[in-house]
This record gives structure tokens, sequence and C-alpha cells, in this order.
């Protein structure tokens, strides 16, 4: 299946995820920097959670789930 996501909306898909990994032992804990993102998207850290970081985040942990490719729609009149 195949879903199209705003980076904001694939960040939350992409830390649900990450807590059922975690839920099912994969993982001991949720690594360090995806936790500190989750602070800053939530806006709990001074600067917020940008597309570079996402991008970054989601590549590194999880390249074969995600796929990027950037859009540019042109509405003529």
């Amino acid at each position: 299946m195949e879903k199209h996501l705003t980076l904001s909306e694939a960040w939350e898909d992409f830390y649900l995820w990450m807590q059922s990994v975690k839920d099912a032992g994969e993982i001991k804990r949720m690594p360090a920097d995806v936790q500190e993102a989750q602070y800053a998207f939530n806006g709990d850290r001074q600067y917020g959670l940008g597309n570079k970081r996402i991008v970054n985040l989601l590549t590194k942990y999880a390249p074969d789930r995600y796929q990027f490719r950037s859009v540019v729609i042109v509405h003529e009149k």
C-alpha cells in the first residue's frame, strides 16, 4: 500500500512505527535522536522539527519504508 503524506504526517507515522518496534521488543529504547526530534515536534524545544531533520531521521532508521519526492504544482489562471 502506498500513502502520500506531508513531512509532518510522515514524522507522526514514523514515530508511531518506532513505538511499535520498541513495544515489540525489537529495540530496547527509543534512539536519543528520535526522542529529541519528537520533543522538537511537540514544541518542547527552542527550535521546531525541520524538514531536513525529518528526512535524515526517516532515511537513517527506515530507508525502505519511506520514499521522498519533491513536487511543485502550478495553478494557471
